[in-house]
């Protein structure tokens, strides 16, 4: 069931990334939640971490890093 506020997403005109990690299983915020909410983000990235759950800061410390720090350049 969708939320009411995912009908707003299309609204978002910022740019977002989305930093998942490919074991991570916490509802929207899993791998599949994200990819089904993309497509309203017209402007949202997606950055996938292999080696992770929940957690890839904690993970995959250098790539989230080295992500991250790219995204805000």
């Amino acid at each position: 069931m969708e939320g009411f506020w995912e009908e707003e997403l299309g609204r978002i005109d910022k740019p977002m990334l989305f930093l998942v990690g490919m074991h991570d299983v916490c509802g929207r915020l899993s791998l599949k939640g994200v990819r089904r909410l993309l497509p309203r983000l017209p402007q949202a990235r997606l950055e996938v971490f292999e080696e992770s759950g929940h957690d890839p800061f904690v993970d995959e410390t250098a790539k989230f890093g080295a992500v991250l720090n790219g995204f805000l350049a």
